[in-house]
């Protein structure tokens, strides 16, 4: 249970951090290319996070679904953790918020002039 709280926590201290602009992509393509390059690469490595966190979302989104069909053709029997007798799809169905609250971040950051 430890272990699922702090992915909850971590991926919830990335998103903030992708609302305050204290993601790494944001802070490497600013200094990393010349100053004329500065622009276009933070809006391409906005937009390549944007994506990257959407595809986790919805890999992360076809998990939960998984562990969901798993606990529901049992009737409830499988699909639950070993140690605590939670279903594993209530615990990974938060993954996909995060993910996609993050994306979306990206992409409206990458949209707008930094």
């Amino acid at each position: 249970m430890a272990l699922c709280f702090l992915l909850w926590v971590g991926l919830l201290g990335a998103s903030l951090a992708t609302r305050e602009h204290a993601h790494i992509a944001f802070e490497l393509a600013g200094k990393l290319w010349p100053v004329r390059l500065q622009r276009p690469a933070e809006w391409l490595a906005r937009l390549l996070a944007a994506v990257f966190s959407l595809f986790l979302a919805v890999l992360a989104a076809a998990f939960a679904a998984e562990h969901y069909e798993e606990w529901a053709s049992s009737g409830g029997a499988a699909g639950l953790f070993e140690a605590f007798r939670v279903p594993r799809f209530f615990v990974y169905g938060f993954l996909p918020l995060p993910f996609s609250v993050m994306g979306f971040r990206f992409l409206g950051y990458g949209v707008r002039p930094p």
